[in-house]
């Protein structure tokens, strides 16, 4: 019985951190995202940045006439990235990160945005939520010179 009571409270006390944590990661302050670098190749280094399904929750891809996700468009109208002199830098989507594995996401990504970056570079990454409204959330950042493990950021709105 004992036992039974103590696996219950267990399952409380997870399911209240659980709570809050989510609470946190998509409060309306702070948008919370997982990135990571990794493979520098002469002077450049990929950004790896989970994209959740807390970010398709906010507004899905659309889809085309076989009901396909068209995930290079959601990436283009959600995702920006500039360098410091507010060059462009483009994005891709891909389906598995060789940064980051999969024990290092919490909860199941929809996808990895890859991009290849200048190392020692100034760079700002901006998440729109929705197309339709101005808010968005940003992480400035400078590209490092090696790999960096897969860290949590937190986006602030500007």
């Amino acid at each position: 019985m004992k036992g039974k009571v103590l696996a219950l409270l267990f399952v409380v006390v997870a399911v209240g951190v659980g709570w809050i944590a989510m609470q946190k990661i998509t409060s309306e302050d702070t948008f919370q995202v997982k990135t990571a670098f990794g493979i520098p190749y002469e002077g450049t280094i990929e950004l790896h940045v989970v994209a959740t399904m807390g970010m398709t929750a906010k507004e899905a891809p659309r889809v085309d006439k076989k009901l396909q996700p068209k995930w290079d468009e959601w990436v283009q109208e959600h995702f920006f990235l500039t360098d410091a002199a507010g060059n462009s830098v483009p994005i891709g989507m891909r389906f598995s990160s060789d940064v980051i594995k999969p024990a290092q996401v919490m909860g199941t990504p929809e996808g990895y945005l890859i991009a290849k970056l200048k190392q020692g570079t100034a760079y700002q990454f901006d998440y729109k939520p929705k197309r339709a409204e101005a808010k968005r959330y940003r992480y400035s950042f400078t590209a490092p010179n090696g790999d960096v493990k897969a860290a949590n950021h937190a986006l602030a709105p500007v």
